[in-house]
């Protein structure tokens, strides 16, 4: 049986953003992308950038409790690729009424690209 992808595979310690502050959702997911280009030569910052904004744009990916999980596929890449990234004070990611907003709690950011699901 398969065990799928680890944790431990994706996220190294350099891509554990500690404090992102709390900007726009927009200077977050580039922050984040800047991020994982420093770290996976070849990964266009812009185009990663591109495309968080443009799978926000489908749906938001917030959750509850602070939790956002930003994500979004990129044809060029060879592999998933991940990143970790918390706000100490909260970022306003635009939730849905149902979920509270980020921004009135502590923030987390997991975000995922991958070439395909």
């Amino acid at each position: 049986m398969n065990a799928g992808v680890r944790v431990s595979d994706l996220l190294y310690p350099n891509l554990v953003l500690a404090d992102v502050g709390s900007g726009r959702k927009e200077e977050i997911l580039d922050a984040i992308a800047e991020r994982l280009a420093r770290h996976h030569p070849g990964v266009d910052r812009y185009r990663l950038t591109v495309a968080f904004l443009k799978r926000e744009g489908l749906m938001g990916t917030a959750l509850a409790d602070g939790i956002a999980i930003p994500h979004a596929r990129v044809p060029e890449l060879p592999c998933m690729i991940a990143a970790l990234a918390r706000s100490r004070t909260g970022v306003d990611w635009g939730s849905h009424e149902a979920c509270p907003r980020t921004s009135s709690s502590r923030s987390q950011f997991p975000t995922i690209a991958r070439d395909r699901i």
